[in-house]
């Protein structure tokens, strides 16, 4: 390799998370090392409550669709200082760490955003694990008026084959369900037999609730008796978007 060659030169940056909500978790593009000696991923992480994890986790696969994709090493967690922005994350690999001789010569990210409410909780639960059966339950109300969005979270455990868990997002004037009205449609998910149904994810504006009703929660139903349920709040608009990307350097040989 010429000495004399400028490092910008001797490196190629590509997207690898475009930028995305990480709640939940947000998985990046698979990019083809094989042609590098080295990388390095730069994350950009963002302004989260005191408290907040970011967990990063490089990924290794046989195909840029992310085929057989297993991890890559060790997650890395970042635990937000609150106050702080967040620094960069900096992660440098060699490609020797992939399993090429499986045929592994793909790098992917993959970022999981866990948020406080302000008190140290991950998530605020509004329905407990409980019989979320053939009657409706209400879970908690929760006051949102300093929000700008959020988003309600629905399980259930296994159900009988086409049994349904349906969530309804619910607007009130108070903590007590005064004046509850419906926020949105309800969103029905059947399980396959002896599955759960898949979990139901509803987001909402805040601007969206309806004027003097700031008060937030969900009901569940299943129509099946003795199926468990259960739900949680996710405020969404403390700094839940990041990005990544990826620089390939050392070319073991070039073109």
């Amino acid at each position: 390799m010429d000495r004399n060659l400028a490092l910008s030169k001797s490196l190629t940056l590509q997207a690898l998370l475009a930028q995305a909500d990480l709640v939940g978790g947000a998985t990046g593009t698979y990019i083809d090392v094989r042609h590098a000696e080295r990388f390095s991923v730069l994350v950009k992480l963002p302004p989260a409550p005191g408290g907040a994890t970011h967990t990063i986790q490089l990924r290794q696969a046989k195909t840029a669709a992310g085929g057989n994709a297993k991890d890559l090493g060790a997650a890395v967690v970042v635990v937000a200082l609150a106050g702080v922005l967040p620094a960069d994350v900096i992660l440098d690999r060699t490609r020797d760490l992939l399993d090429s001789a499986g045929g592994f010569n793909f790098v992917g990210i993959v970022v999981t955003a866990v948020l406080t409410d302000g008190g140290g909780a991950a998530e605020q639960v509004i329905i407990a694990p409980q019989d979320v059966g053939t009657a409706d339950v209400t879970g908690t109300y929760v006051d949102v008026t300093a929000w700008k969005s959020f988003r309600i979270v629905s399980k259930a455990g296994a159900v009988t084959a086409a049994k349904i868990l349906t969530a309804q997002v619910k607007a009130a004037s108070d903590a007590a369900g005064t004046g509850a009205v419906n926020q949105g449609a309800a969103v029905n998910e059947a399980g396959a037999g002896g599955n759960p149904p898949a979990t139901i994810v509803q987001s909402v504006n805040v601007a969206d609730l309806p004027a003097g009703k700031p008060f937030v929660t969900v009901v569940l139903r299943i129509d099946e008796d003795a199926k468990l349920g259960t739900a949680a709040l996710v405020r969404t608009d403390r700094g839940t978007f990041g990005s990544a990307w990826i620089a390939l350097g050392g070319r073991r040989f070039r073109p």
